[in-house]
């Protein structure tokens, strides 16, 4: 498993240095306009709490082997932020694998870049699932793959990085089923990717640690189901509720608000964030641009907080609505572009 090389150390603890006054200023010249109870103690919160994201996320693996990353589709700053993770889990807590919802057909293409020498990302380039193009941020996401090949070109072989691809084999094509026929399909994805996570690396290494960059429906425990017309709800389970169910204390999950430059195609419904965003960048004045807050009762003021897209004619809601957030979740990313 990756471990640090102590290469970074003295810029971790700049950085370090850097989050504590930059969250010194925050409070110091917290300034909210308006926004009463709820909105305001949360608002109140942050600005006294807020740390570093990379340290959070440091923190979170050293105590969790499965990290769950919530990405907002059609957000390239997400994507970004996430190949900055990987690389500062390698050199901290170790990482034995990155899992993204990415076709598990695609995987032999994946190994291949992997092992490229030199490094060849047309391999990438030349499949367009593989890279979620669609989204619109296909060259974002291609840093995620670079950011693991980088790490294995230094770590070596016997620490090498392995990426899974965790979704079924064409669910990218599954955009073109009908609403009643995706709904189907939707409620099998989650158990699919759990049981490939299982066969391809946990069965194998009970104590292995995975960063899971997946959708950040994927990213919630509890439960939600998908409904189209007339039809009976279809139950989904989400693949941070099936691991938790397998793995007690083990996962840790990580939703994220970052700006989305586009709303791009989904098969039923995708996360974009949530509404913690709004009261943040209107009301919480002097800001960084970018934060992190461990969910606790400050964010039960908001009673369904979790926004997402759906394809139209199809219904998604999460099961029971109105459940508090730190039961599907464990801590909060806000970032600027």
């Amino acid at each position: 498993m990756p471990r640090s090389r102590g290469r970074g150390t003295g810029t971790t603890t700049k950085l370090a240095v850097l989050a504590l006054v930059t969250i010194l200023a925050v409070a110091a010249v917290l300034e909210l306009r308006g926004g009463e109870g709820g909105e305001r103690q949360f608002l109140e919160h942050a600005a006294a709490s807020l740390v570093a994201p990379l340290d959070l996320v440091t923190t979170a693996a050293r105590a969790n082997r499965l990290v769950l990353l919530a990405d907002i589709a059609g957000s390239g700053t997400v994507k970004r932020f996430a190949a900055e993770v990987i690389d500062t889990l390698a050199r901290t807590s170790g990482l034995d694998a990155v899992a993204l919802d990415i076709d598990a057909d695609q995987q032999p293409w994946i190994d291949r870049y992997l092992l490229s020498r030199p490094e060849d990302p047309s391999i990438l380039l030349q499949r367009p699932s593989t890279l979620h193009d669609a989204e619109g941020t296909g060259r974002d996401y291609l840093e995620i793959y670079r950011a693991v090949w980088r790490l294995n070109d230094e770590l070596g072989a016997d620490r090498a990085i392995r990426i899974i691809a965790l979704d079924p084999p064409a669910w990218s094509s599954a955009l073109s089923a009908s609403p009643s026929g995706a709904a189907r399909l939707y409620g099998q994805r989650d158990g699919f990717m759990a049981e490939r996570i299982d066969e391809r690396l946990l069965e194998r290494n009970a104590r292995a640690r995975i960063l899971f960059f997946v959708g950040g429906l994927h990213a919630l425990r509890g439960t939600a189901q998908v409904q189209t017309g007339g039809t009976s709800p279809v139950p989904v389970v989400p693949l941070a509720e099936r691991l938790a169910r397998s793995y007690p204390n083990d996962v840790y999950s990580i939703l994220v608000d970052a700006p989305l430059a586009r709303t791009p195609p989904t098969v039923v419904a995708k996360y974009r964030g949530t509404t913690y965003e709004e009261a943040i960048r209107r009301r919480l004045i002097a800001r960084p641009s970018r934060f992190a807050l461990r969910i606790g009762e400050p964010f039960a003021y908001e009673n369904d907080p979790i926004r997402f897209f759906a394809k139209p004619g199809i219904e998604f809601s999460l099961v029971p609505r109105n459940q508090p957030l730190h039961e599907r979740a464990d801590a909060y990313v806000y970032i600027e572009n």
